[in-house]
């Protein structure tokens, strides 16, 4: 281990702060004593929600107990309930009863309070505390420390290896835990690709992951459940068919394999971030080998567009009402002022609907970058003459527009490596709105315009 002397002892005593330690607690019991470990930390003006970190504390205790063992525990909370890194040292003589994983009770306790984003900048002096817990002897010497001046000076000794050599305990659940499952087909090598990526992202950003890859024949590296339910998220990064029951209530990220190999730090990071999708009914249906849309991203809706669902309806339906109320006002009063404002705006109101509409159909039937091509062929079918046949022609387009660019990125993927930002920049929009063209104005128009 790179020991960074004069460092790490400087940060450790910023985090484990003096005016937090609570040298013997008053209550006895689990939630008791996280209550008092949590309202020493808002004294302190170290949270601004005690009740929120509270919560985030309850969940990670649910997915796994924090007692680790040998009379210790470490409670743990990362959100935008702390206003500064921080570490809680307590104590109780008696022992507390914590559903400590060696099913001893706990002595010592290090409560550690994380913001949301700095983790990466205390994650280090850490692992130094949790390595120096594994020195025969340390634990009981922090049992029997008169003061937090001898504490701090113990963990500094500790630290100059006055005690012995460190452990090496690789604090798991003060990573994020990440599991990820990854296949492909029968002779491609996508799912060892996927598995390269994955790591390397992980380790890029201080993430503990785990990958199960699913073969034809066989799962190497199963996820077991306590892998499932310790997990912050799942990844699936597949081309085969696989059953998702397992993975229900997680928050989940369902792209083809392909992607995986792309961008797996921007999918860890929604994980992170909480921007997952989540597994729906229909999501358990399981896929045929080979049938997974290369690119394609199941987007929401409403994560998409600015607006809800019933703005989008309410749009249609205030277009509709004026060009209605205009054909109303022609008949009584004939081209008055008022009958051409009323239809001019529900006109256009329509058109920009149907323009929409087509790229939220090529959105949810291809990949994400198809969307504004998708509102490009809507905007082509309103050339077309007959008001039904134009919304018909918006859904064609949308929907080919979809699988024009599933097809487009297939083909584009067989390109070398060091093309593969010009094949997403450039050769995709390119071709894609060239064929869009081809079929809306020399297939669509023509035979709409028919009828």
């Amino acid at each position: 281990m790179i020991r960074r002397k004069g460092v790490i002892q400087m940060e450790m005593k910023e985090l484990l702060r003096e005016d937090l330690m609570i040298l013997e607690l008053k209550t006895d019991t689990e939630e008791a004593v996280l209550d008092e470990m949590i309202e020493r930390l808002h004294e302190r003006e170290v949270l601004n929600d005690r009740e929120k970190f509270k919560g985030e504390i309850l969940k990670e205790e649910r997915q796994e107990s924090t007692g680790i063992g040998n009379g210790v525990a470490i409670p743990y909370a990362k959100t935008n309930a702390v206003l500064e890194p921080a570490v809680l040292f307590a104590r109780s003589s008696q022992g507390i009863d914590f559903d400590s994983v060696d099913d001893m009770p706990v002595y010592l306790f290090f409560m550690t309070a994380c913001p949301e984003g700095s983790e990466a900048e205390y994650i280090h002096p850490l692992t130094d505390l949790y390595n120096l817990l594994l020195i025969d002897g340390f634990i009981d010497r922090l049992r029997r420390a008169e003061d937090a001046d001898e504490i701090y000076d113990l963990i500094d000794r500790g630290l100059t290896g006055e005690f012995g050599e460190l452990g090496e305990m690789e604090p798991i659940e003060y990573h994020p835990f990440i599991a990820v499952v990854t296949s492909s087909n029968k002779g491609s090598n996508y799912a060892d690709l996927a598995v390269e990526a994955f790591s390397e992202a992980a380790e890029d950003l201080n993430v503990a992951i785990k990958v199960e890859v699913d073969h034809e024949d066989g799962v190497e590296n199963p996820l077991t459940e306590n892998d499932i339910d310790r997990a912050s998220g799942i990844i699936i990064a597949s081309e085969m068919k696989m059953n998702l029951e397992r993975f229900r209530g997680k928050h989940i990220i369902k792209v083809p394999v392909s992607e995986g190999i792309r961008q797996p730090q921007a999918l860890i990071n929604r994980i992170l971030d909480h921007i997952p999708q989540e597994l729906k009914e229909d999501d358990d249906r399981e896929r045929k080998p080979g049938k997974e849309k290369m690119g394609k991203q199941k987007v929401r809706f409403l994560e998409t567009l600015p607006i809800s669902i019933y703005t989008f309806i309410s749009f249609f339906i205030a277009g509709l009402v004026l060009y209605g109320v205009s054909l109303l006002l022609q008949g009584n009063f004939g081209d008055s002022y008022v009958y051409f404002f009323a239809n001019t705006l529900g006109k256009r109101i329509l058109q920009f609907f149907i323009i929409l509409l087509s790229g939220f159909i090529a959105l949810k039937s291809g990949i994400d970058s198809a969307w504004l091509p998708g509102m490009i062929a809507g905007f082509i079918a309103l050339h077309i003459n007959n008001a039904v046949m134009t919304v018909l022609g918006g859904v064609l387009g949308g929907v080919m527009t979809g699988y024009l660019y599933i097809i487009l990125q297939k083909l584009l993927s067989f390109l070398p490596e060091e093309m593969e930002d010009a094949a997403e920049t450039i050769l995709l929009p390119l071709f894609g709105l060239l064929l869009i063209g081809v079929f809306m104005i020399g297939i669509v128009l023509p035979i709409l315009n028919s009828f």
